[in-house]
């Protein structure tokens, strides 16, 4: 399923550097495609290709990078 995960209050980002780098965006949204985040900013700079997915409203909660082996 694509689509774009909205209303996120507070994203984690894994930004290359020492350990426990990265940064918080506040506001922000991340879209996914085919299975992979093809996106992530703001919530108001969404690209207008990534705003005709799906939108899912994340209701302000915390969305942190994880993964799936």
């Amino acid at each position: 399923m694509d689509f774009v995960l909205r209303n996120v209050g507070e994203l984690t980002t894994n930004d290359l550097g020492p350990p426990a780098a990265g940064r918080v965006v506040l506001d922000a949204a991340v879209s996914v495609k085919d299975g992979l985040v093809t996106w992530v900013g703001p919530d108001d700079a969404i690209p207008s290709h990534v705003r005709a997915l799906h939108q899912i409203d994340a209701g302000g909660r915390a969305v942190i990078p994880g993964f799936v082996d």
